[in-house]
This record gives C-alpha cells, sequence and structure tokens, in this order.
C-alpha cells in the first residue's frame, strides 16, 4: 500500500480528478507549508521540492547505525537525522551494557565451554564473530557477562547468531540468588522459532541454521534493580552438552529498552561508548523564518504520522511539540504536546498559565501506523485533533493558548533526552499550514 506523506493510499484513491497531476503535498495536504513523507524520501517546503536536510535538522553528537525498511543497516554520520526508508528515527540516548560485546574476549565461561574471538566473520562479512563451543559430556555448559548494577531498570538484550554444529541455543537474564526473570523473547530476522524453555525465564532459540544468521530481541518482563545481573548463553542447551558450537555474532543489552539495538551501533570494542539521542526538528526557512510559522489570524494545522511501540517504567512519550521560539531551550511553558501517556492514552494538551488537553482514546502505541490531524487556533482558543480518519476531539483553552507556535520538535520534548520523554520510534510523515485545514485534511476526497 503506498504512503503519502505516513497516510495510506486507502485514504487518497478518492482524490478527484482535478488534482490529478498536482504535486504529492497538493493532493493530501494542499495548502501545506511544509511536508515530508519520510518513507518515500519526499519533501517540501515554501511551493517547492526540498532536501531531506533543508527540511529537518538533528543534533545527534554520535553515528548510528539502523535497518532500513528491507533490513539493511545504514550509518548515518553524528548531525544528520536518523532516517530510512522506515522513516525519521527519533530516539533517547542508549546506554550499552556489555563490554567486548563484539569479540566476547571478556566474558566468562563455566563448565569447559570455550570462546574462540575472531574466529568466524560476523554477518556483515567484515566484522569478526566469535566461535562459542560447550563442553563436552558437560551439563549448564555456558558463556556469561555480569551487567553493571542496575537500579528499577528494565533490559533489553539483542544478539545474532548462526549454527556450527549445534542446533539450538538456551539463553537468558539471570541473577544470582534470585533466578531467571520472567523475559519475552522475538526472532527479529532468519530462521529458526524461539521462546520460554523453562517457566517464563530462560528461553531456547531452536532451528539455528549454519547458512543464515538469526537475530533475536528478549526483555525483562518487569524492571528489575540489584547487581550479580548476568547474560548467558548456553550452545547445544543447557543440559548435557556433546561439545556442539555456535557463532555469536554480537550480544548487546541496553537499561532503555524502547531504543533500538542493532549490530554494530552497539558494539563496544573494548570501550563503553554511549549512543547520544536523536532530536528530529523542523529546520527554520529564510531570514531564520520557520516554515511552520502561523501567519496573522494565528491559526494551524499539524499533520504527523508515526509508528513504533516505545516501552519504558512509565511516563509519556512525546510524538510533537510546538513552542514559541522566544521560549525554546529557556523553559517549559507555552507549548502545546502532542504524546502517549503512560497508560497508552493520546493527549493533545496546552500547557502555558495552567493547561488543558483532549484525548482521542488508546491503542495508539501498538507498532502500527497511525495518522493524526492537529488544529490549533489562538484566536479563539480552539485545538483538537483526528486521528486515523476519525471524527475531531476538540477542546478551548483562552486563558493559555500560547502566544505564538513557531518552533517544532518532532518525537522528543525539550527539556531532555530521557526515554520516558521520547517517542522511540519513527515519524513515518509530517505536514504543517499556517491556516485551519484539519477538516480537509482528514477527509477521504
Amino acid at each position: 500500500m503506498t504512503i503519502i506523506a505516513g497516510v495510506s493510499s486507502a485514504i487518497t484513491s478518492g482524490v478527484p480528478g482535478a488534482l490529478v497531476g498536482l504535486p504529492w503535498w497538493q493532493k493530501r495536504f494542499p495548502g501545506a507549508t511544509i511536508a515530508a513523507d519520510f518513507e518515500r524520501g519526499l519533501f517540501h517546503a515554501d511551493g517547492a521540492a526540498r532536501l531531506m536536510t533543508d527540511i529537518i535538522a538533528d543534533t545527534r553528537s554520535s553515528p548510528i547505525v539502523l535497518p532500513d525498511a528491507n533490513g539493511v543497516l545504514r550509518v548515518i554520520a553524528s548531525g544528520e537525522p536518523a532516517h530510512t526508508s522506515r522513516g525519521l528515527g527519533s530516539y533517547g540516548a542508549a546506554s550499552p551494557l556489555i563490554n567486548y560485546s563484539d569479540d566476547f574476549s571478556h566474558w566468562s565461561t563455566q563448565n569447559d565451554a570455550t570462546i574462540n574471538a575472531g574466529g568466524a566473520l560476523g554477518a556483515d562479512g567484515a566484522m569478526s564473530a566469535a566461535i562459542v563451543a560447550g563442553g563436552a559430556g558437560q551439563s549448564s555448559s555456558a558463556i556469561y557477562y555480569a551487567l553493571p548494577l542496575i537500579t528499577e531498570k528494565r533490559i533489553k538484550l539483542a544478539f545474532r547468531v548462526a549454527a556450527l554444529t549445534a542446533s539450538k541455543l538456551d539463553f537468558g537474564i539471570y541473577q544470582s540468588g534470585f533466578g531467571w526473570y520472567n523475559q519475552t523473547s522475538q526472532i527479529k530476522s532468519g530462521p529458526g522459532t524461539v521462546g520460554p524453555y523453562s517457566g517464563a525465564g530462560l528461553q531456547r532459540l531452536a532451528g539455528l541454521s549454519d547458512s543464515a544468521w538469526t537475530e533475536v530481541e528478549v526483555s525483562l518482563d518487569a524492571p528489575q534493580s540489584g547487581s550479580a545481573l548476568k547474560v548467558y548463553f548456553y550452545p547445544d542447551g543447557a543440559t548435557l552438552s556433546a561439545g556442539k558450537s555456535i557463532i555469536l555474532d554480537f550480544a548487546q543489552a541496553t537499561d532503555a529498552p524502547g531504543e533500538v539495538i542493532i549490530s554494530p551501533d552497539l558494539r563496544t570494542n573494548g570501550a563503553l561508548a554511549a549512543r547520544a539521542p536523536c532530536h528530529p526538528v523542523p529546520v527554520p526557512g529564510v531570514d531564520d523564518t520557520p516554515f511552520i510559522g502561523a501567519d496573522e489570524s494565528g491559526k494551524m494545522t499539524i499533520a504527523l504520522a508515526w509508528s513504533g511501540v516505545p516501552v519504558d517504567t512509565g511516563g509519556s512519550r512525546v510524538l510533537l511539540q510546538a513552542q514559541a521560539a522566544a521560549n525554546y531551550g529557556t523553559d517549559n511553558g507555552n507549548r502545546l504536546l502532542f504524546y502517549l501517556t503512560s497508560t497508552n492514552r493520546l493527549d493533545l494538551a496546552v500547557v502555558g498559565a495552567g493547561s488543558s488537553s483532549v484525548n482521542a482514546g488508546v491503542s495508539f502505541d501498538d507498532g502500527r501506523q497511525h495518522t493524526a490531524i492537529i488544529e490549533i487556533d489562538r484566536g479563539t482558543g480552539h485545538y483538537g485533533m483526528a486521528v486515523d480518519g476519525g471524527a475531531f476531539v476538540s477542546g478551548t483553552a483562552l486563558a493559555n493558548m500560547p502566544a505564538s507556535l513557531d518552533r517544532i520538535t518532532l518525537g522528543h520534548r525539550l527539556s531532555g533526552p530521557t526515554a520516558a520523554d521520547h517517542m522511540n520510534g519513527h515519524v513515518t510523515g509530517f505536514a504543517a499550514a499556517n491556516v485551519l485545514r484539519g477538516y480537509a485534511w482528514n477527509q477521504s476526497g
């Protein structure tokens, strides 16, 4: 299904014949001052096609490696928006928890397990991987890594593995004196089956291939605290081993479970290096005038499409913030917030001398594509939103409607890079106009 500014073709299939031949943004968002289709890589501002960097900026201070829509890894330099064909990434800072995650040379072993660091090539055919073998005739033959001290954090682990002589692998996150934590695993790519092997704790990956890589992600089902948390891998399973072996390409964990972990994004090469957050922001236009600045009537319409399943220990995940340029970076007042609450409710709030909000229900945090049309009228105090082509929900906030809303951030809040303030997903489309067009934009044609 073709996506136009993050909206499916089913919504635009009824476009009148008079619109045929018009640019894509005029068909879907007539009068838009700025529009971006991040999946197709199409960008428009001030009446002309633009480069992505004319539309979006990012202050991220370190490179990032992300998969595109086909799973191909893309290296994105520091200072560039985290953009692939999946959309525009918005992430908080990622904290790697495993040192030497790319060669396993500093991992511990038990019951005659062995590690041949650099004994094989990794999935990219360039960086090395480790051959890990269980001890012949041994039970619970494993390699493990002790994580740093964790305080009320959820943990997410990701790794990539292939068979050498073993056809299965047991793994999980364990605490001495406690046992296996309840955890959920899923295969992100490649062959095999995965799921609980012992209760809801120890996990088993079966059906490994010696000709294809399997990438797995596992996360704790609830926040946990304490030291002596360990990540375990049992080649050929935790029962009696025949000395069979696997190839581990990488294994990394983070205490920000909404973040993407992908090799070699968090490979440490012997030194832990935290990844900076992604802060996508629509850039100003000519003479520092924002593309999305409001007209004299003080009216503005914004469209935003997103996908993602943010996971954290509570708090809100901001999808969009609009604020007066004079206040940006100086305070948290005088703004409009569009966000998912900790209970998965989708809210639109006006924040000023007090606050007011409306909500569009729940179930918008499910990883699927969603699109919202937002209206703001500072003259009347009216504001509202319609989600996925549904009816508008609206409110009035005359007392606290900000005097201007001419600076936008996408997927993050002004005050900082904490995981609870971030979308931790993808913006797939964005558009804005300095007049009220929401009802027209929300129609099917």
